[in-house]
This record gives C-alpha cells, structure tokens and sequence, in this order.
C-alpha cells in the first residue's frame, strides 16, 4: 500500500505516539557509564526533531526524524543493543532491538563479497571487462566499453544511476514526480539498466579522481553473479555468504516481503503520511533486496573484514586497497554526528563527551571502497543501516574488531 504525502513538516515520533515512544528498550547489560549515554542520546536524535539540547545527528546534511531506530555496539568491553521508537504510526508499538529491517545499500556488500569469492576461485577477474559477460548492456552506454568489474565495485565507471533518471517513463523519474504508485511495480535487472541508458556516462570509465555511486552498476554485478555461477542472485549470496556465516535472521527479499518477516511499517519521510511497505524489492535487487537484524550484520562485518569469506589472504587485501579517490564531493566521511572532530586514521571514532556532545564518526582511511554503500542512499524504503568495523592492530596483541551497526527505521528511500 502507497498513501498520498498529506504535509510536508517534519516531526518527531513522539509528536504522534507521545512521550512513551522515546523510551529505550534494553537488550544489554552496559553500566550507564558515559559511553552508553552518548549512545543514547545518539538513539534520541534519530526519532526527534532537533533541538538546542539535541541537536541533528549531522550539521552538514541533517535528515528528518525517524520513526524508531535500533543501536547495536558488540565490542570486548561489551555489548550495546537498544531501540527507539515506533513499529508505525497507527499502533505505536515500541521497536524491538531483534527487529528485522531492509538494510538497502549494505546489500552492495554482499554482492561484492561474492564478486570476490568469484575472483578468488577464478571464475572472473575484477579486471576483466564488463562486455565480457553483459555485451548487450554495455551496447545500451557509448562510451562505456573499457569499464571493468573493478570499476563497477568502486563506483568508477562512469554509469549513471537508473535512480536518479529525469525519463518520466522510468522508477527513478515516476518517482521524482510524487509518483509513489510507481513503487509496487517489479523490474527486471535488465530494465533497471536500461532505464539508466536514458541518460548519458557521467564520465568516462576509470577516469582519474572521478567518482560516482551508481546503483545500475551492482545490478550488473548482480548479473555477472548469475552468468558466473548459473544460479539467481539470491541462491549465490545465500549459499555463499548468509548460510556459510550462520545469519539465520538476513535474507533476500525476491519481490514483496512476505508477512512472517515482521518488518516495520515503511515510510518515505517524516511525517510518516507516505505508507511505503508495498515496496517491491525488485527494484534494488543485486544493489538492496537484503533483510537482515543488528546482530547478523555483526556476524557478517567481522568475516567481511577478516577475510573469513575468502581462502587467501590476498583476496582481502584486494578488496580493501580498491578505493575512490578524494574529492569535494565525494569526502572520506560516512556519517558525523553532532559536535563531531573525526580522524582519518580510525574506522569507527566514538568520543566519550558529555550527552549532548556524543558523537559517532564512521570513517576509513579507504572509504568509498566497493565495501560501502553509500550512506543515506538508495535507502530501501524503510531502513537504512550504516555500519563499519574498528579495526585496532597491534603487532604485539594481534587484531581486534568491533563491530558497529546502526540501524534507522524508516528513512527516505532516496536522498
């Protein structure tokens, strides 16, 4: 079911629900020490409307209010795992820390994981070319015929996002016009990419300092998974990569999400008048069609970063070296929080202050590497969940990892 956009102010879930609905729901055992405060407050921000007390999460792109949120920390110091909010706006029920959501763009990363299994068993190389597997595709974009699958991981091949197409005949451009109807409708890999070919490259492949997140790029890798493999999509990341890591609450969703899911009523955008829970998978595929919980996102980043899902070391190492390169619109930030200073050195910065200036920086060294979605992009109708791992090397202790997942119900499904 699609609704009608009836005001466009935003306002906080307790606006609607009351009070209660800010209350956070513990699944933890954390001392209320000044760690899990600045967390909590973090958890506050994402559901209410900013205020000189709470402030928005970020001051260079702040976003609407969500309906709920969930907070997962899994460190050696302990585990942080809390929720906010409301399930929708009709109920009011309190968001469940174990809640299923979509977790849009992060799905990027399982099919990037499979691209190198791939790669590692040699069954393709990330350098070969994308004509190689998809000539009709690649038929569709003059210009395009040098793009590698490398350059499809990293962002770098010049293909524009069937998303954000202006053809008042495509989802992107239904979708740009209001047109919420457009969101039920399932596609076809092969028609994603071709409503992207309504517009032309945005550069040329692999050009120097260039960088441009492009969805129709992982719905081609998505498609070279299944020329590989002979098998879909959803069977190769399944086999490969959730049943392998034991992530008994992630699946990939084929078209409309079946009820036993549980998931959350979706929204396009506070205030929370556009109902979008019929929206159809299809439309992300092989770039956001995966379902999954805090606690399975964890499972997955350690073996993601700890090459679990690889047999050679040099595997991983090929994976994290591929980066984009720096630039004014493309900055190595993920997401800063309020009263934020990040370091360039550190994957995940928490800063122990006082509440009202917690702050959670997600930043690497290499980001905007094949690893990453884009964040608050593409997000799936519903949910977005940004996550990142803390990698501290010692040479004397070894490494250790801490895996940080924040999940928000309910964002805009394209920003």
């Amino acid at each position: 079911m699609v609704t009608a956009q009836e005001s466009v102010d935003s306002v906080g879930i307790d606006s609607i629900c009351g009070e209660g609905a800010l209350t956070i729901t513990v699944s933890d055992t954390l001392p209320a020490d000044d760690a899990s405060q600045a967390l909590d407050t973090i958890l506050r921000q994402f559901v209410t409307v900013p205020t000189e007390e709470l402030p928005p999460l970020s001051a260079v792109e702040p976003k609407p209010p969500a309906p709920g949120a969930v907070v997962f920390v899994d460190s050696p110091q302990g585990r942080y795992f809390r929720s906010i909010g409301a399930v929708d706006v009709e109920s009011c029920v309190f968001v469940d820390p174990e809640l299923r959501f979509p977790i849009g763009s992060n799905t990027k990363m399982f099919t990037a994981a499979v691209i190198f299994q791939l790669h590692e068993e040699g069954l393709l190389s990330t350098s070969d070319l994308v004509s190689q597997y998809l000539p009709e595709e690649i038929a569709l974009f003059p210009g395009v015929e040098t793009a590698t699958i490398d350059m499809l991981l990293t962002h770098t091949s010049g293909l524009p996002d069937y998303l954000n197409s202006t053809d008042p005949a495509t989802l992107g451009g239904r979708m740009g016009a209001g047109d919420w109807d457009v969101l039920a409708l399932a596609y076809t890999p092969q028609e994603l990419v071709a409503q992207a070919a309504s517009h032309p490259l945005l550069f040329a492949p692999g050009t120097e300092a260039q960088w441009a997140y492009s969805n129709t790029g992982y719905i081609m890798l998505g498609q070279i998974i299944e020329q590989v493999t002979g098998k879909t999509y959803i069977e190769a990341v399944t086999e490969r990569v959730i049943e392998r890591l034991g992530m008994a609450n992630t699946v990939l969703v084929a078209a409309l999400p079946p009820a036993e899911l549980g998931l959350a009523t979706q929204y396009l955008v506070s205030p929370f008048t556009v109902n979008t829970s019929g929206w159809n998978f299809t439309q992300a595929w092989s770039a956001g069609n995966a379902v999954s919980t805090p606690e399975d996102m964890a499972i997955f980043l350690r073996a993601y970063y700890t090459g679990a899902l690889y047999q050679n070391p040099e595997t991983l190492e090929a994976m994290m070296t591929r980066a984009a390169p720096e630039t004014p619109s493309n900055p190595r930030i993920s997401i800063t929080c309020t009263a934020a200073t990040t370091r360039a050195d550190s994957s995940v910065t928490v800063v122990r202050r006082s509440a009202r200036k917690a702050m959670l920086a997600i930043t690497r060294r290499r980001t905007r590497s094949l690893s990453h979605g884009r964040t608050a992009r593409n997000l799936a109708l519903g949910a977005a969940f940004i996550t990142s791992v803390t990698r501290s090397a010692s040479r004397r202790r070894g490494t250790r990892f801490t895996a940080i997942s924040l999940r928000f119900a309910n964002l805009p499904f394209k920003t």
